[in-house]
């Protein structure tokens, strides 16, 4: 391997971990907007959808899902449109979120957002 294409490599490499995901995104906002308590909401939810797409990956219905492709597309579909519902509910909201409404859309994003 050549010099400049190890550089180009490290330097993708860099990039791309520096650049954060969905997730650190979701919580970083609901950090900023709505205080430290409300990013540890969205860090459980997110945890609770990760943790839940674990035991799904580990009981081997990944197989059904990939045979069932469209319906799989489908429920990324509507969890986007929740997200973009909790998003909408969020802006026309002058008060305070609640942890459940926290925890729900960090569950959701880390069970729909692609891989």
């Amino acid at each position: 391997m050549s010099l400049e294409i190890y550089l180009a490599y490290v330097l993708a490499c860099f990039v791309i971990t520096i650049i954060p995901g969905p997730t650190v995104t979701l919580i970083v906002a609901n950090s900023l907007t709505y205080g430290t308590r409300a990013g540890l909401w969205n860090v459980a939810g997110t945890q609770l959808g990760l943790g839940l797409m674990m035991m799904v990956l580990v009981v081997g219905l990944s197989s059904i899902i990939a045979t069932m492709g469209i319906w799989f597309d489908w429920l990324r579909l509507i969890g986007a449109a929740y997200l973009v519902w909790l998003g909408w509910k969020l802006l026309r909201n002058e008060g305070g979120v609640s942890g459940l409404c926290l925890i729900g859309g960090g569950a959701w994003l880390a069970l729909t957002r692609v891989r």
